[in-house]
């Protein structure tokens, strides 16, 4: 199965934390290579928007990612699946939810 394409990821925080979106990029071996912050932490209720190439200029088209929610004071949450990093590919939507050590997080359909 191909994996999804992705230009940007989008977290809704639905969780009793402060957070920030992260994207984790690996290179050709599968070797993680950055976790590079969005540097825009937000509070309950509120959403933000990673638009990766902004945050990351030198990552080319086909990189393989992951998208990571770091919570402050707490347990950090990395979402399962990996994409592929496209300029055209879709936003992906996120949500996140619980305590900053008891919390999940979900690719909003």
């Amino acid at each position: 199965m191909a994996l999804r394409r992705v230009k940007s990821f989008k977290l809704k925080n639905q969780g009793g934390f402060v957070c920030d979106i992260h994207c984790i990029y690996f290179d050709d071996d599968g070797n993680q290579k950055g976790d590079i912050p969005n540097h825009e932490n937000f509070s309950l209720g509120k959403t933000r928007t990673m638009d990766i190439k902004d945050k990351i200029p030198s990552l080319e088209t086909g990189s393989i990612v992951k998208m990571k929610a770091w919570v402050q004071w707490g347990n950090d949450n990395t979402y399962p699946s990996m994409f592929v990093y496209d300029p055209d590919g879709d936003e992906l939507s996120f949500s996140i939810s619980g305590t900053t050590l008891d919390n999940s997080m979900g690719l909003d359909m």
